[in-house]
């Protein structure tokens, strides 16, 4: 009787980083022609540690993280008067598993992201288009990662991936503009939402591809499910994104050249194969009367319908 041990493998790793960022901006801003000056020095420190256990095809994993991020020069620029943005601070915890053989490979992987100050979209728009954000003073992101993989004999093969997730401000207090009934403008009020979905933070994501791989001819159907997203964070169902699912399909062909020199790949891309009418992006205006009701005023950017790209590459 022979007994043999099965291979474990227990990974531990560590990682610190400091950062020192300088911001100086001088200038006038052209959102209200005011002038514009920062002088800010921020100093970060992000820890990052983990632990791996591993055996033939078995892999699980704790990690934990610390994340330091300063606002961009665009959260300066379109930050609304008297609104200095501040840093984020994120704690971020992920648990995971996996499994993978040649054939077949399956994971999971739950996270939870603890943030102070995220810097969150608000789904209004500068003059120019921006994005605008704030600092919003505690939210978190919190989900499950799941993904399957199978190669069906050499040439094809079939992944899926699916996000489920939960997106929340906790305690939402924000100032909206107030009208009365006649739309004569009043000072401006702050409303407490409570606890909302963050703007343009969808609960579902599914993906699913095929993949086709042969002599040289290469072929990818891909479908993304995208659930219900809100335009903003008042979490009103009269300013959100629909559910949409979208299909684009990806050929190219190596063509077999007598020569290895020079290489000739013909590509074709299909977008929105099945020509779905929907809107992936979009923003909304919204202010209260004196009789405490809302006003939302969505508005979409609509997505083509089936287009179609080719193109070739030469390679030397």
């Amino acid at each position: 009787v022979q007994t043999c041990a099965l291979p474990i493998l227990i990974d531990l790793y560590a990682d610190l980083q400091y950062r020192f960022i300088s911001y100086c901006i001088d200038g006038i801003n052209d959102e209200d022609l005011k002038p514009l000056y920062v002088n800010n020095t921020f100093h970060f420190f992000n820890p990052k540690a983990g632990i791996t256990y591993s055996s033939l095809n078995n892999r699980v994993y704790f990690n934990f993280a610390i994340a330091n991020r300063e606002p961009t020069r665009k959260n300066y620029t379109e930050a609304g008067q008297n609104e200095i943005p501040l840093p984020e601070k994120l704690f971020d915890y992920e648990l995971g598993y996996s499994y993978a053989t040649n054939v077949f490979n399956a994971g999971i992987n739950l996270y939870y992201m603890d943030y102070k100050n995220q810097l969150v979209l608000t789904g209004k728009y500068s003059d120019t288009g921006a994005y605008l954000t704030k600092n919003v003073d505690k939210s978190y992101r919190m989900g499950a990662e799941i993904s399957a993989g199978v190669r069906l004999w050499q040439m094809l093969g079939w992944n899926i991936s699916l996000t489920i997730s939960r997106n929340k401000i906790l305690n939402h207090h924000d100032w909206v503009e107030l009208y009365d009934l006649s739309w004569n403008e009043q000072p401006q009020q702050e409303v407490d939402f409570g606890t909302v979905t963050i703007a343009m933070s969808p609960s579902v994501i599914f993906n699913n591809l095929f993949s086709f791989n042969y002599k040289g001819f290469q072929a990818q159907l891909q479908t993304q499910v995208v659930s219900k997203q809100y335009l903003d964070n008042t979490m009103s169902e009269e300013a959100i994104l629909k559910p949409y699912t979208v299909t684009n399909l990806s050929a190219e062909y190596k063509l077999p050249l007598p020569t290895s020199i020079v290489g000739v790949v013909l590509m074709c891309r299909v977008n929105n194969l099945f020509n779905a009418t929907y809107e992936s992006n979009g923003g909304n205006w919204m202010c209260r009367f004196t009789n405490g009701t809302s006003y939302y005023s969505p508005w979409y950017y609509a997505q083509a319908g089936i287009n179609v790209h080719g193109g070739f590459k030469v390679t030397f």
